[in-house]
């Protein structure tokens, strides 16, 4: 067994130390946030609460809770995350199989013009115009339909040249088999990472979103969450009954700081759980056992 030098041994413990070090800076203020929101305001104004809750009560909760606009703007992020990540899926992955087909004629031309679009744009205004004529306005379609990303095509193209034998193609042609056929059921079994991949990216793009729902949408009921999250966080323009709340819990340790980290963990709660659930596939070697198979 080789023995390792002094040298690696300091630059093992300096990178172990740094990688700590970041961990702790990542999770210190999710950590915060979650103990401010389960404490009593008045150790919070206090300074009291550094790691571990003080005054452990869940009224802050039940005051974020009292938001109606809270519980629709979950359902309609669902609805958005859901319906527009299974068509930039399904977008994607029909426009990047036959751009990694050898004998499509005028593939390079087709890349070359999704490309372009990568890099320059009609800018906000054409974009606003764009949806305004398609009479997209305060519809959910103009929060699921502007699905269609170049570099996620680009990415499922590289992965299906890299990682899937073109001959695997051919013998399935030889065997009868058209492209579509082809493509659900031997190149997507065979790209659950890079189709996970994409979707995890998807589902944080569509919850994290809200900057179209400011553009195009005035029913609050349409509201995706984080657009209820800017209403009751930064602008702090609650609704009536959640003030009440508020003023009705006062007494048991409530304020706007308490309720707005309540808010907060309410809406990356679902992300935080849905992650370790995919994160498998990210490194799950699939291709290996389908080779060997």
């Amino acid at each position: 067994m080789k023995r390792k030098s002094v040298s690696d041994i300091v630059v093992n413990t300096v990178a172990v130390a740094g990688i700590l070090l970041v961990n702790v800076v990542m999770l210190y203020p999710f950590i915060y946030t979650v103990s401010v929101s389960f404490s009593k305001a008045e150790f919070v104004v206090a300074g009291m609460v550094k790691l571990w809750p003080v005054g452990v009560n869940l009224f802050a909760y039940k005051t974020a809770f009292a938001e109606p606009l809270l519980g629709s703007g979950y359902l309609n992020t669902i609805l958005y995350a859901s319906v527009g990540t299974a068509l930039t899926l399904i977008i994607t992955l029909i426009t990047a199989y036959p751009l990694c087909v050898k004998n499509f004629h005028g593939k390079r031309a087709f890349v070359i013009y999704m490309a372009i679009t990568m890099y320059f744009s009609g800018g906000l205004i054409p974009y606003f115009l764009l949806i305004q004529n398609l009479k997209l306005m305060n519809t959910i379609w103009a929060m699921i339909l502007p699905c269609i990303s170049v570099w996620y095509i680009i990415i499922c193209r590289t992965y299906f040249q890299a990682n899937i034998p073109i001959e695997m193609r051919e013998s399935a042609l030889i065997d009868g088999a058209n492209d579509l056929r082809i493509l659900f059921q031997i190149y997507l079994p065979l790209s659950l990472p890079i189709i996970a991949t994409i979707g995890l990216w998807c589902v944080v793009a569509y919850w994290n979103s809200w900057f179209n729902a400011l553009l195009f949408l005035k029913d609050q009921n349409l509201y995706p969450l984080q657009m209820v999250v800017r209403k009751t966080l930064i602008l702090f323009n609650p609704s009536s009954r959640m003030r009440g709340m508020m003023m009705a819990y006062r007494p048991y340790g409530v304020n706007e700081q308490t309720v707005r980290c309540a808010i907060i963990i309410i809406t990356i709660l679902p992300i935080i759980m849905i992650y370790p659930f995919i994160q498998k596939y990210f490194v799950k070697g699939v291709m290996v056992g389908a080779l060997k198979g």
